[in-house]
């Protein structure tokens, strides 16, 4: 890699010097370019020579400069490099190479048309099995995934991935259906509810789920040391008892018909206490659930889940999903994501389509933006009257139409959503 750093500061040095004209130069010229002794540049010279990228004729005799003549761009040096870089997975470099490159709007066009390339539907036979990988790109590493702090819509979406929640709310038939709760029952008022877990549901560590997990989470978010934004959820819970390993009782202070929505919330999904524990703030990163997918790596450059196969539901068709962050840093990236998604499905469905059957689902997708108060920092919004005020100003009829119209108002929040904290 250095060789090819001198090689770019060489070639930014002679910008304006073609491929293939003799260029007049000594080694001590060139002994500043490069901040080094004499002695370096004629070893630097000699890899340059032997990679091809340039002819070298030293001159003769005192007074008498060599000559240069560039033989490859810096195109032709960094786009090969950066492409190696990231089908081994160094993406991060890879990024590196291609800013300090300063190459050219098409040679970054032509990049990102191979970038784009790589991502969709692939299948690839390994040894003698078929794994099918969902390859995508992401703008940001995605290191915020305990479900008792999750708030973000991508972090939200893994979360259902990895973990599981005692029920699952059916937005099509606007129903509440069993999860890892197969059966619930209430008393008459709704005070006292109990719940019949799955048995042999497995954590992806190995470990049986049982109704004391059920407990110790929903405890840790209920209690206002953890500072989960979700305590609310249980405000109304008196006592939690596990009756068996697989039962488990709720009794609120007074009647609560939201429980099952409460309870069907990725934000109250089910952890397993002795990971949290021992993992510590690094559960959040690199978490442990029950889910369809188990994560195997979450670093600066890649996010990998892979199937989990004894997944109580049935195992997951997919194999693996990465997700590979790359940054974007000018207009060219900048316009690869936002078209990324686009070009995931349209390389996916481009792919040979067996028995001829594909099925493409839409759907709509919902989501908030919310006008919300930091009270940890000093400020005006500290003032109740001030908050009342700012309530009173917002117009939700005008917010709606809005967004209905596509016009923006005045003053308004871009959705009719807002919360207090």
């Amino acid at each position: 890699m250095q060789i090819v750093y001198h090689y770019l500061r060489l070639r930014q040095h002679f910008a304006d010097r073609p491929e293939g004209e003799a260029l007049e130069i000594t080694l001590s010229e060139l002994a500043e370019i490069f901040c080094c002794t004499v002695r370096n540049v004629k070893n630097i010279l000699k890899q340059f020579s032997e990679q091809g990228w340039i002819e070298w004729m030293p001159g003769r005799g005192r007074g008498r400069g060599s000559r240069l003549v560039f033989v490859r761009s810096a195109e032709q040096i960094v786009i090969p490099l950066a492409k190696a870089h990231i089908q081994h997975g160094d993406l991060e470099r890879a990024m590196q190479l291609l800013h300090e490159s300063e190459l050219s709007a098409r040679g970054r066009e032509r990049f990102f048309d191979w970038l784009s390339g790589q991502f969709g539907f692939r299948s690839q036979t390994v040894e003698t099995r078929t794994l099918d990988t969902l390859r995508m790109a992401f703008y940001r590493t995605i290191p915020f995934l305990d479900p008792a702090f999750v708030n973000r819509r991508t972090e939200s979406h893994m979360v259902r991935q990895i973990f599981d929640t005692l029920i699952r709310y059916d937005e099509k038939q606007n129903t509440y259906k069993p999860h890892l709760a197969h059966y619930w029952e209430t008393n008459e008022d709704g005070t006292s509810w109990t719940f019949y877990l799955r048995k042999g549901v497995s954590f992806h560590h190995g470990r049986e789920l049982t109704a004391h997990d059920v407990i110790w989470t929903l405890e840790r978010v209920a209690d206002p040391k953890t500072k989960s934004p979700y305590w609310w959820m249980l405000q109304d819970v008196v006592r939690m008892t596990a009756l068996r390993d697989t039962v488990l009782q709720i009794e609120l202070r007074r009647p609560n018909c939201l429980l099952p929505a409460y309870l069907a919330s990725d934000r109250l999904s089910i952890v397993p206490w002795d990971v949290v524990q021992q993992k510590g703030e690094e559960y959040s990163r690199l978490p442990v659930g029950s889910g369809p997918f188990r994560l195997v790596e979450n670093d600066e450059q890649m996010f990998v889940l892979e199937a989990f196969p004894t997944y109580f539901l049935g195992r997951a068709h997919l194999d693996r999903v990465e997700i590979w962050v790359v940054p974007p840093f000018d207009k060219r990236s900048e316009k690869f994501f936002a078209t990324a998604k686009e070009v995931h499905f349209q390389t996916a469905w481009s792919m040979p389509k067996p028995l001829g059957r594909w099925q493409e689902l839409k759907q709509v997708e919902r989501g908030a933006t919310y006008l919300a108060f930091n009270l940890n920092r000093q400020g005006p919004q500290q003032i109740p009257a001030f908050r009342q005020a700012l309530d009173r100003i917002l117009s939700r009829k005008q917010m709606i139409a809005e967004i209905v119209t596509g016009v923006p108002s005045a003053f308004s929040p871009r959705s009719p959503e807002w919360s207090q904290r």
